[in-house]
């Protein structure tokens, strides 16, 4: 496909071809086998302009299922799926899902009811390696997708998941193990923490549905779902396994700030950072209350050892 993207006549039948049905099944029932399913419970389906395109920035709409609601839930989840997904991919338009069960119909992370996985973005690097650590040192993921993406190592960009035995109402605890395991692993942060004031973080980021459509600058290529026969860990143990892994050789530092305890430690806003060395010998002056005075100090200290 030409990369002059403003000619295009629409639809692009040819873009649906790259839909895998099967594909998007395995996905959306694998990602929502363990749900027991309400008559309250909603997937949110996002359909997003593709990057590069004439829809970027000009097309965003979200599509509700209710399971619940029907005899059949996972046919019944299925068919609008590959629906919507066909629907937009002819139009330049990415087919997303948020990976939880929402408890209404707004998009927001107050309104995720249920976390069904631990999901992990690689999109950088080399994915290949980056996996095996992670097999060797977290477990198998239950599902990997290749996103149609390609990383600056000329490996693909992918998509892990690890689908809870039993999915979760702690839903800030699950976007912490997100944002930990992508810190650790190097991966995209967009799943973990989202600012300090919001407790829940990104528990309401979408993701590319398995078996649908990569479109980005106009160039098509299908999402494939590689693998989805892994085991479904139980929350409490893949939380402690990701606590207690090493940082690989691609671990990331994250920018966000840590929750508030009531105070604030480290130094000033308008202190140049200093070493974790050069913090801990520096010295410290009495009385006052700047940085370098006995309670400036211990805040940087005690700081430090709670990151």
């Amino acid at each position: 496909m030409s990369d002059n993207t403003t000619d295009i006549q629409y639809p692009i039948a040819a873009n649906a071809a790259f839909i895998d049905e099967s594909g998007i099944e395995d996905f959306m029932q694998t990602l929502f086998s363990r749900v027991l399913w309400r008559p309250d419970h909603f997937i949110n389906l996002r359909g997003i302009g593709e990057k590069g395109t004439p829809r970027e920035g000009k097309f965003h709409a979200d599509e509700w299922i209710q399971p619940g609601l029907e005899e059949f839930p996972d046919d019944h989840m299925t068919e609008l799926t590959i629906h919507h997904a066909k629907r937009w991919a002819q139009h330049h338009i990415a087919a997303f899902v948020v990976p939880a069960v929402m408890k209404a119909a707004r998009g927001t992370s107050e309104n995720v009811g249920l976390m069904v996985a631990v999901v992990l973005d690689l999109d950088s690097g080399d994915t290949n390696a980056k996996a095996a650590w992670i097999d060797q040192h977290i477990g198998t993921p239950t599902m990997v997708v290749a996103s149609g993406g390609i990383t600056e190592a000329g490996t693909p960009k992918l998509h892990l998941y690890w689908v809870l035995d039993d999915p979760t109402e702690d839903v800030a605890g699950v976007v912490e193990m997100r944002h930990l395991l992508a810190e650790k692993i190097g991966g995209d942060l967009q799943f973990g923490r989202g600012t300090p004031d919001n407790p829940l973080g990104r528990a309401h980021q979408p993701i590319r549905i398995g078996g649908s459509v990569h479109a980005k600058h106009g160039r098509a290529a299908p999402v494939r779902v590689l693998w989805a026969r892994g085991p479904m860990p139980d929350v409490d143990e893949l939380g402690w396994r990701i606590r207690q892994a090493q940082e690989s050789p691609w671990a990331v530092r994250a920018q966000s700030a840590p929750a508030s305890l009531g105070f604030e430690f480290g130094p000033t806003k308008n202190c140049q950072p200093m070493s974790a060395t050069e913090m801990l010998a520096a010295p410290i002056e009495e009385g006052g209350d700047g940085p370098d005075s006995r309670w400036g100090r211990f805040s940087a200290v005690a700081g430090h050892h709670i990151s």
